[in-house]
């Protein structure tokens, strides 16, 4: 059957997305690649990822005519022969009869730089309760395409790239813990819609622009990432009068210190797009991956993953300072520590925040009260620490998966003192770690060297 294609004008994100996919090549738990190959041949393990996807928050991405040689991968397209099989109505029936409840999808075709074509399953989360298997599939599958009924099947987010059944109670209840936060969700609309909710405040209106952000045209949330929302106290859909005015506004008020500036402005054309009351930028190199999105109401919403988590190197070589500095401490099992968080980066990291907020406020965008907020997700279990030279004698340990904090404060006064604003929030955030005296004067220091240049 005939499938829409990339360069439709309602696949743009996902036009980006794919074409990042196939330029790096890596896959990731919600990118999984499969060979070119007919339907029937591909059917069971599809259906499994597939399956697998709708489990992970903001589903994922199956990319078919990607093959995988010895150790590396092959951009071979998927052959017109083998395309011609796939059947969109097909692939649904079959969802409906293994998976419930029913997985979204979207099929697209699309058409790489390299001259050849790739077909594209977009996989959407699940809606109110997770996705479980339906049914057995035949006695004559095997193997890891075998389907079993009342299995739940999940991309794991740490470790190689696969497709596998539930097995044990924390990866459960983290399913179920995702799982309430969007029925929760969901109720609160219901509400509105019949009244038990008041109707349309500036909360909703802002909560309206945040539901257009369906996915990212990056891996953000394939690591543990930081999540930064400003919000003006009241709402205005115009507050910056053209999406001209809105990228003139980013650039002069980004924050550049350290090599990297935030938020991140590509000059890629690849990494731009818009909407109709919103520009967005986004990038993939060397461990900065980030997606950001200022609308013309000011909203402004900025995704990065946790720098530490994505340099395998990086993360290395904390891992061996912080048992250096806490070789006197008994019983830590250093191998199931799933990460480490900086104390030096994660400062400069909330200080640029409330700087560049600080900055748009000078350009006169923010009057009066702004809501900051703060998220840090996926945390639970990653260790404080800090580099050489550097007093640490502290075990630091998130116990919480979703660290989130909203501030509100005025313009005028986070003009007259960022600085201390954001100490409040890095001072939170030890604390979210347990170190529940942070050295406030020696964090002090650390953010005058990064604001005057002298790191």
């Amino acid at each position: 059957m005939a499938f829409p294609t990339t360069q439709m004008s309602g696949y743009t994100d996902l036009r980006s997305r794919i074409a990042l996919a196939l330029g790096r090549c890596q896959e990731q738990p919600w990118l999984d690649f499969k060979e070119s190959r007919p339907w029937l041949e591909l059917r069971w393990r599809l259906l499994k990822t597939i399956m697998g996807m709708a489990n992970l928050r903001d589903g994922g991405l199956v990319l078919i005519g990607v093959a995988e040689r010895a150790d590396t991968w092959e951009l071979t397209g998927i052959q017109n022969d083998h395309l011609s099989t796939f059947d969109y109505d097909e692939i649904i029936d079959q969802l409906s009869k293994y998976a419930s409840p029913q997985v979204a999808v979207d099929m697209v075709v699309h058409d790489h730089d390299d001259g050849r074509r790739y077909l594209a399953i977009h996989v959407h989360q699940f809606q109110d309760a997770p996705v479980v298997c339906r049914n057995n599939s035949p006695d004559d599958v095997k193997g890891k395409e075998r389907l079993l009924a009342a299995e739940v099947y999940v991309r794991p987010t740490t470790g190689r790239p696969r497709t596998e059944k539930v097995s044990d109670a924390a990866r459960l209840h983290d399913l179920l813990e995702l799982a309430a936060e969007f029925r929760a969700r969901r109720m609160l609309e219901v509400g509105k819609r019949v009244g038990l909710v008041p109707g349309e405040t500036s909360a909703s209106y802002f909560d309206a622009e945040l539901s257009t952000i369906q996915d990212f045209p990056v891996p953000v949330n394939s690591f543990p990432f930081w999540r930064v929302l400003f919000r003006p106290e009241v709402y205005d859909a115009d507050r910056v009068s053209s999406l001209t005015e809105c990228v003139k506004l980013v650039e002069k008020a980004r924050v550049q210190l350290r090599g990297w500036d935030f938020p991140h402005l590509s000059n890629r054309d690849n990494e731009r797009t818009h909407g109709s009351n919103w520009v967005s930028s986004w990038a993939n190199f060397m461990g900065n991956i980030e997606y950001w999105r200022l609308f013309q109401s000011g909203q402004f919403i900025h995704f990065s993953a946790l720098r530490e988590a994505t340099e395998r190197q990086w993360r290395i070589k904390l891992q061996e300072q912080t048992v250096s500095h806490l070789r006197h401490e008994q019983g830590i099992d250093w191998d199931i520590v799933p990460g480490f968080v900086s104390l030096v980066n994660l400062v400069y990291t909330i200080t640029e925040y409330f700087e560049f907020a600080a900055r748009i406020c000078q350009s006169g965008v923010y009057q009066g009260n702004l809501d900051i907020s703060i998220d840090l997700n996926g945390a639970k279990g990653f260790v404080l620490t800090t580099e050489w030279g550097r007093i640490w004698r502290q075990y630091c340990a998130a116990s919480e998966n979703h660290l989130t904090k909203t501030w509100r404060v005025s313009s005028e006064k986070l003009i007259a003192g960022s600085l201390e604003h954001s100490l409040t929030a890095i001072a939170w955030l030890s604390e979210c770690f347990g170190w529940l005296s942070p050295n406030l004067d020696a964090i002090r220091s650390d953010q005058q060297k990064l604001l005057t240049g002298r790191l």
